[in-house]
C-alpha cells in the first residue's frame, strides 16, 4: 500500500466544533466519522440509570475503540474520530489508539481544536447541541471548563493545534486535510 490509512483524532473541550469540523473533514478526505456521542449516548442507554459520568465515558471510550477496530477491518477509508481529552488520565485511551494504528498499519494524527472560553460559552446553547444530547448550558460548560484539563495537548510527532474561535468549520477541515497531506499552511 503506497499511502497508509490514517486515523485522525479531533479533540478539545465541549463546543469547540469537533463534530462539525469532523463532518467537514470526513467529506474532504473521505473518512468514516466515529464521533464520541455515537458511543456515549449508547453507553447512557445501556448502563444502569444513575451511573456516573466517568463510568459512561469509560464505557463509551471502550466501545469506540472496538468500533475503530471493526472499521479498520471492514472499511478502507481513513477514520476521523472525536474525543474530549482531559489530560494524563486519558492517556490509556491515546495509547490504545496508537496501538490500534500500529496493528493495522495506520498513521495516527492528533488535532487539538481550541477556542477562547467566551467563544465556547457563546456556542453551547445552539439547537444542534441539544439535538445530540450534548452539554448545552453556559453554567454547566463553565463548570466543565474549570474542572478539566482540556488545554492539555497530546504528545505526538503528528500533532497540530487549530484555533476555531474565528475559523469556519470548513476552513478548519481544509487546514487539517492540508496538514495531513504534508501541505503546511
Amino acid at each position: 500500500m503506497d499511502n497508509p490509512r490514517r486515523l485522525i483524532l479531533l479533540y478539545g473541550p465541549p463546543a469547540v466544533g469537533k463534530l462539525t469540523v469532523g463532518k467537514e473533514l470526513a467529506q474532504l478526505l473521505p473518512a468514516a466519522l466515529l464521533h464520541n456521542h455515537l458511543t456515549y449516548n449508547l453507553a447512557v442507554d445501556l448502563l444502569s440509570p444513575g451511573g456516573s459520568f466517568e463510568v459512561h465515558r469509560r464505557f463509551a471510550s471502550r466501545l469506540r475503540l472496538h468500533a475503530m477496530e471493526l472499521l479498520f477491518e471492514y472499511d478502507a477509508r481513513d477514520i476521523a474520530t472525536t474525543f474530549c481529552y482531559g489530560g494524563r488520565s486519558d492517556n490509556w485511551y491515546i495509547d490504545k489508539l496508537k496501538s490500534l494504528c500500529r496493528k493495522h498499519g495506520a498513521m495516527p494524527y492528533f488535532a487539538h481544536l481550541a477556542a477562547e472560553n467566551e467563544v465556547l460559552l457563546s456556542r453551547v446553547e445552539n439547537r444542534d447541541r441539544l439535538a445530540f444530547g450534548k452539554v448545552n448550558s453556559r453554567t454547566r460548560l463553565e463548570e466543565i471548563l474549570q474542572g478539566n484539563g482540556y488545554t492539555t495537548s497530546i504528545q505526538s510527532a503528528r500533532h497540530i493545534r487549530v484555533d476555531t474561535s474565528t475559523l469556519p468549520p470548513r476552513d478548519a477541515a481544509i487546514t487539517l486535510m492540508n496538514w495531513m497531506n504534508g501541505k503546511q499552511q
